[in-house]
């Protein structure tokens, strides 16, 4: 599918190089081992990538499970747009109509959340904070397709309070049907699955917002006293940093 104005849209994800080092070398890591995460974690958690399955165990017991509700409806509508990347701000045509699938949708629980979400390829991951302190988190996904040939896939993204991750392609023949939501509840600490296609799975881990730390420029991290009980590895995207990557190769 050609590139649709989605693609790579994100906050410019780049962490430090300290953090980006920490985040590839784990990450890594655990994809090369590809171990069962089933041999690792409790069968009640459904493993979403080595990487996030890892973050959520080692929140287990450490921060408390608060029930959250997940709850939204899907929109659809047309627009046109360039017909290649090229004629970007050029103002100029030919155009294309291209269909917009949108999934709205909060998480609510019994305190304001925060969270992290997660688009996963089978060889990349790209993780974003929320804002911090939400009443209802705001989550979305995003189908966008080409109008005429819907056949040839769709650009796929997600985000969690406005925090956007980037466009990646996805096989989808136009039938929301092949885009498979998670369940309606889950709890804070746990990874849950907003949305999966084949080729990508949206998923989202929050917390209550009592967990954390608001620093001036906004950018929250686990509080002091769970994070001490954090191993290092997954650590490291609870205290540090606003949104990464990683990606095999």
């Amino acid at each position: 599918m050609r590139e649709s104005p989605h693609e790579n849209s994100t906050n410019a994800l780049r962490p430090s190089s300290d953090d980006r080092a920490r985040t590839a070398l784990y990450v890594g890591t655990l994809a090369a081992r590809c171990v069962p995460t089933e041999t690792i974690y409790p069968a009640s958690h459904m493993s979403v990538h080595p990487f996030v399955d890892a973050i959520s165990s080692a929140l287990a017991g450490v921060v408390p499970e608060e029930p959250v509700e997940v709850d939204g409806d899907w929109s659809s509508s047309k627009r046109r747009t360039y017909k290649e990347e090229s004629q970007l701000g050029s103002g100029e045509g030919p155009y294309v109509e291209v269909v917009d699938h949108r999934w709205h949708g909060v998480i609510r629980g019994t305190k304001p959340l925060v969270g992290i979400g997660f688009l996963i390829t089978p060889r990349a991951l790209w993780w974003a904070k929320s804002p911090p302190r939400q009443e209802t988190l705001p989550v979305d996904i995003s189908l966008t397709t080409w109008a005429k040939s819907p056949e040839d896939g769709a650009t796929f993204t997600g985000s969690v309070g406005q925090s956007f991750l980037p466009g990646v392609p996805v096989a989808f023949n136009g039938d929301l049907a092949g885009c498979a939501l998670g369940s309606l509840r889950s709890a804070t600490g746990q990874a849950h699955v907003v949305a999966r296609l084949e080729g990508a799975t949206f998923a989202v881990i929050t917390l209550s917002a009592d967990t954390i730390k608001v620093a001036r420029n906004r950018l929250w991290h686990l509080r002091a006293e769970f994070a001490s009980r954090i191993p290092e590895a997954p650590r490291g995207i609870l205290t540090r940093g606003r949104t990464g990557s990683w990606s095999a190769g």
